[in-house]
C-alpha cells in the first residue's frame, strides 16, 4: 500500500485585504465634516450679521431691546449683535443690542439694554460676557473715583470712563440702564469722535 502524501497542492495567493485603506477613507471623510461643521459655527454668526447690516436713513428708530430704542444719523450702519460665546467675551450678545458704524467706519458703538445693572449681574451668576465685565470695569472705576457723571442736553444722565480708544458709558433712562461703548480703530484719535458718540447718546431714547 503506497504511503499517501500529505502535502497539499499550493494555493494561488491572495490580495492583501483593503479594510485598512476604506477606514482610513472613512476617518478622513468624518474628520472632514467635523471641521466643515465647526467652521460653520465660527462664520455663521459673523456673516448673519453683516447680511443683516442696514443704512441708516436718520429717521428710522431701531430696536436695542424692548422699551429702548435708536435713532442714529443718517450713514450709520446697524447691525444686530452677534451671539454671545463664552471663549469669545468681547462679543455683544444677540439679546444685547446693535453694533453701529459711523459713516467713515472708523468709530463703532456697541448698544445693550441692562435694565437694572445689579439683577443683570447677578442673573449672569458668574457667567463672563461681554456686558458683565463693561459693568464691573464701571463699577471698579466709580469705586476708584474716575467713573465721571453728566447731564445730557434732554435731561438723561450718562455714567462714563475713558480708555486709551474706548469710551465706556451708561444712560440712566426711564427703562433701565443702557450701556454705550464707542471704540475707534487704532490710527484714529478718541477725541475727534467724543461728537459724534456724544450725539448718538442723545438718540438713544425709551421705545414708543
Amino acid at each position: 500500500m503506497s504511503a499517501q502524501s500529505n502535502l497539499q497542492a499550493p494555493q494561488a495567493l491572495q490580495p492583501p485585504r483593503r479594510s485598512w485603506q476604506w477606514g482610513a477613507f472613512i476617518a478622513a471623510v468624518l474628520s472632514s465634516i467635523v471641521c466643515l461643521g465647526l467652521l460653520t459655527l465660527l462664520l455663521l454668526p459673523p456673516l448673519q450679521a453683516a447680511w443683516a447690516t442696514e443704512i441708516a436713513n436718520g429717521s428710522e428708530n431701531f430696536s436695542v431691546a424692548d422699551g429702548v430704542v435708536v435713532t442714529p444719523g443718517e450713514g450709520w450702519s446697524v447691525r444686530p449683535g452677534l451671539q454671545a460665546q463664552p471663549a469669545w467675551p468681547v462679543q455683544p450678545g444677540a439679546a444685547e443690542g446693535l453694533v453701529l458704524r459711523s459713516p467713515d467706519r472708523v468709530l463703532t458703538v456697541t448698544i445693550a439694554a441692562v435694565g437694572d445693572e445689579a439683577a443683570y449681574a447677578q442673573a449672569a451668576n458668574g457667567a463672563t460676557t461681554w456686558v458683565v465685565d463693561t459693568l464691573a470695569a464701571l463699577e471698579a472705576a466709580r469705586a476708584g473715583g474716575s467713573l465721571r457723571t453728566e447731564t445730557l442736553a434732554n435731561g438723561v444722565e450718562v455714567r462714563h470712563i475713558t480708555s486709551g480708544s474706548m469710551i465706556t458709558a451708561v444712560l440712566d433712562l426711564p427703562t433701565g440702564a443702557v450701556l454705550v461703548v464707542g471704540e475707534v480703530q487704532r490710527d484714529a484719535t478718541l477725541d475727534d469722535y467724543r461728537a459724534a458718540f456724544a450725539e448718538l447718546l442723545l438718540d438713544i431714547n425709551p421705545g414708543r
